[in-house]
């Protein structure tokens, strides 16, 4: 059977020298219990997607200080880095310039990859330097529907780290992917979309796009609580951090995906 288990990551914020967030909440640290989590053997994963906000402040020391971690992960299966409103793009390039499909990008950090026998991952780069929303440019959308269209026989995973659907939490949606709209003509034009990953507003939602299931992946360095108010903006919560992890099965088989939730710090 064709199976394939991804790990997803998110919005590691991760600081120079392994430093805690000004917040407090030392990420370094959760990321570390994070790959421990993926490493232990539990369920035989084949690979692990970042969808983003992978440093704080898109610093090249940062940068070092995520690669110090994430390299016994990569040692052992490919690690795909998406980028997000934190990060940066040259630093990335330059420090993670030998991960898997880093090396082949220029201008935007977007690539494709096979992660089973029918199975790709697509990045996508929504970021808008200096913003906290995302957005796809003409060239960012072009790419992708060419790069869809050439692979035929390959179900799809879609990795963007701004969400393209509504959470209900006013403050994120306000900076979701404002153009989402612009990728359901590409979506269901090819079809073969089974899942979209994404990120930043650090905690699992499960949701719908353009008729295609849609997923935003816990934070493993804190969550942000369930908010329905529109004139409140969100705060991190002493709440577990945590990771998913996606059942990716072979054509006309069930994918299915869950949350785990890591330990908080001990006391």
């Amino acid at each position: 059977m064709d199976q394939v288990l991804i790990a997803q990551l998110s919005d590691t914020h991760i600081c120079a020298g392994g430093k805690p967030l000004g917040n407090g909440v030392p990420t370094s640290q959760r990321l570390d219990r994070a790959v421990a989590w993926i490493l232990s053997g539990r369920l035989p994963i084949q690979g692990c997607v970042i969808t983003g906000d992978l440093v704080d402040e898109g610093s090249e020391a940062e940068y070092q200080a995520l690669r110090e971690r994430l390299d016994p992960l990569h040692e052992r299966m490919p690690v795909y880095l998406v980028i997000g409103n934190h990060d940066a793009r040259r630093p990335l390039q330059q420090i993670f310039s030998d991960y898997p499909g880093i090396g082949q990008t220029s201008e935007f950090i977007q690539y494709s990859l096979p992660i089973g026998p029918t199975q790709r991952l697509v990045v996508l780069d929504s970021l808008v330097p200096n913003e906290p929303g995302g957005f796809l440019c003409d060239r960012r959308l072009e790419w992708l529907d060419d790069e869809i269209a050439r692979y035929k026989h390959e179900y799809v995973v879609l990795a963007v780290h701004h969400p393209v659907f509504d959470s209900g939490n006013a403050f994120f949606d306000a900076m979701r992917l404002s153009n989402a709209q612009a990728l359901a003509p590409i979506l269901g034009r090819h079809g073969r979309v089974r899942l979209v990953l994404n990120g930043h507003v650090h905690r699992t939602i499960a949701g719908q796009f353009a008729g295609i299931p849609a997923w935003v992946g816990a934070s493993c360095a804190f969550p942000y609580g369930v908010d329905y108010a529109k004139d409140r903006k969100s705060h991190p919560l002493d709440e577990p951090p945590g990771l998913s992890i996606h059942r990716l099965g072979e054509p006309g088989a069930p994918w299915a995906s869950h949350s785990v939730l890591l330990p908080l710090d001990p006391r």
